[in-house]
């Protein structure tokens, strides 16, 4: 049967109006997007831990996130832990209770940490060397923070006491000269003690803090 001639086909667009209308309202506003990331490109809760008087507060945050050894925010990351620099040189501390770790696995975990990074997406001190070419030394600290009152990570009514019971240095010489392959095979099978002695510029670790540590935990 034929159509009829007088009908007007349907509109087929009738709806767009009302679809725009719901993609406007989903859509992220200008000043939202601007309120997650800063002009400068630095995570407020990163930058944010260190005074904004610091004329190298960018520079600590970006190395904060190049490491990745940071994995709590203030108040539970205490305030020592965090990046020093002075000079082309720069240190980063680190608050590693020693627990019942025993001391090869606390150094097979500096090396690790602080050559490759905390985790799969940090860069480790490759990642310093490569991102800031005017660095020429970085050191890595563990540190233990006594609290006579407290323990874990809380605030402390009393004033805290922090000890720093192993230092990693390489600068940046030793570091083209560094056996990756040998840091990575002693890092994969959960032993570097060897490595911790003889492939850093300087390399520091205090056994007496470490048994006594063991002991009192």
């Amino acid at each position: 049967m034929a159509a009829r001639s007088g009908l007007a086909p349907p509109a087929p667009l009738a709806l767009a109006p009302l679809a725009l209308a719901l993609i406007a309202l989903l859509a992220p506003r200008p000043a939202e997007a601007q309120a997650r990331v800063r002009s400068d490109g630095v995570a407020p809760r990163a930058a944010d831990f260190y005074p904004a008087d610091d004329p190298q507060r960018a520079r600590k945050a970006q190395i904060d996130r190049i490491m990745g050894v940071y994995q709590v925010h203030p108040p539970r990351r205490h305030p020592s832990e965090r990046v020093r620099m002075k000079g082309n040189a720069i240190q980063i501390e680190v608050w590693h209770p020693v627990g019942r770790n025993s001391d090869v696995e606390i150094k097979t975990r500096a090396v690790q940490w602080f050559v490759f990074g905390r985790t799969q997406y940090a860069g480790g001190v490759r990642g310093i060397f490569s991102e800031f070419p005017d660095i020429q030394d970085v050191r890595f600290a563990f540190t233990e923070v006594i609290r006579p009152d407290e323990k874990g990570r809380r605030r402390s009514k009393q004033r805290d006491k922090v000890k720093r019971y192993l230092l990693l240095r390489l600068d940046r010489r030793r570091f083209e000269r560094l056996d990756m392959e040998k840091l990575q095979g002693c890092v994969e099978r959960g032993d570097c003690a060897r490595e911790f002695r003889s492939l850093f510029k300087d390399a520091r670790f205090d056994r007496r803090y470490t048994a006594k540590a063991r002991e009192d935990s």
